[in-house]
């Protein structure tokens, strides 16, 4: 994945979550500033949102390091059955 990819993403994640807890926690839009409850919430909502995505993406490393083991062991595998077949096809020296 690129840089470029990568940063739209996180920024995407980024926008998606400032939205929700701007829905979820803002309630009063007469005023210019949050009130103590409402700056609590979103401190909150983001915050939980962050170290929940922090853990699916450790979580997601974990699961992909193990797809590629699985992967490069399934590899040597068929690698191994493929010089075993072509040793069995060679003739023998007599």
């Amino acid at each position: 994945m690129d840089h470029a990819t990568q940063f739209r993403d996180l920024m995407m994640m980024y926008n998606k979550i400032t939205e929700n807890c701007f829905n979820s926690c803002v309630y009063d839009m007469n005023q210019r500033k949050l009130n103590n409850s409402e700056a609590m919430c979103t401190h909150n909502c983001f915050w939980k949102h962050l170290q929940s995505n922090n853990r699916l993406m450790i979580i997601f490393s974990e699961l992909q390091a193990k797809k590629q083991e699985n992967s490069l062991r399934e590899q040597e595998i068929q690698m191994q059955k493929i010089v075993a077949s072509q040793n069995q096809s060679e003739p023998s020296p007599t």
